[in-house]
């Protein structure tokens, strides 16, 4: 089971960026010129380095981490990506979840007056190259202003889950083409789920699974999970216990 399924961009442990950065913290912690680096980060003061961590994650484009696990060819020997399209799993089914507006909170909305959807594109992706960023402001031009373009502005007046499949938001690329990539990797056997209750932004799903008021949501969620659990199959719901938004988008993939 999963929810709001996270891929950022991952390189190889000794890639450009991951370089970058790593040269980055050496500067920032005074181990510039020393013979074994790792060696002065370890013994550098603990401030010094909580400070070049900090200044490093600041400078990172906004909405996105700095640092992320990378491909050393031992613990993590591929990309997440090539594993599952190989279908190299631990389980049997899959039961996801993606929320509305997944990308909101990732984006700077002060930017709302500059942001371009191929600026942003090359931003997200720096090796995507001008021409497939500018491709990509070209296929999402019809999906609201530029900044409904970088986070992801649904459309009320569209079926959230066509929307989804034909790429009608920029951020699809961090959470729900990625959840795409683990449906496909269990077919038959896996369940999409689209979060879509009012402000479904990022996170905003989990007062849903923990509810302090009325819990009748938070039950229709634990029975989706049970279901799956004991039977591998997604329970049938009636209204007025399930939303008929959410029952509409569940789908079997």
């Amino acid at each position: 089971m999963s929810s709001s399924s996270f891929l950022p961009s991952q390189h190889p442990f000794n890639g450009a960026v991951p370089e970058s950065i790593f040269n980055q913290v050496v500067s920032q912690a005074g181990c510039n010129g020393y013979p074994d680096i790792m060696q002065c980060l370890r013994a550098a003061n603990i401030v010094q380095l909580q400070t070049a961590n900090n200044r490093v994650n600041r400078a990172g484009f906004f909405g996105t981490f700095a640092t992320v696990p990378v491909i050393e060819g031992e613990f993590i020997t591929e990309r997440p990506t090539q594993a599952l399209r190989r279908r190299r799993l631990n389980g049997r089914a899959l039961l996801t979840m993606t929320n509305t507006c997944e990308g909101n909170d990732f984006v700077d909305q002060r930017t709302a007056g500059t942001v371009t959807a191929a600026d942003y594109t090359l931003r997200l992706f720096p090796y995507i190259g001008i021409a497939n960023a500018a491709n990509a402001a070209r296929l999402y031009a019809g999906v609201g202003a530029p900044i409904d373009q970088a986070w992801g502005r649904v459309d009320p007046r569209n079926d959230l889950f066509t929307v989804l499949i034909y790429d009608a938001h920029l951020h699809e690329a961090i959470f729900i083409c990625p959840t795409y990539f683990m449906l496909n990797a269990f077919p038959g056997t896996s369940y999409k789920g689209e979060f879509a209750v009012n402000n479904a932004l990022h996170g905003w799903d989990i007062t849903s699974y923990f509810p302090r008021g009325d819990a009748t949501f938070g039950r229709v969620l634990a029975t989706l999970r049970l279901s799956s659990v004991t039977s591998g199959m997604i329970a049938c719901l009636r209204r007025p216990l399930a939303p008929v938004h959410f029952i509409k988008h569940l789908r079997n993939i």
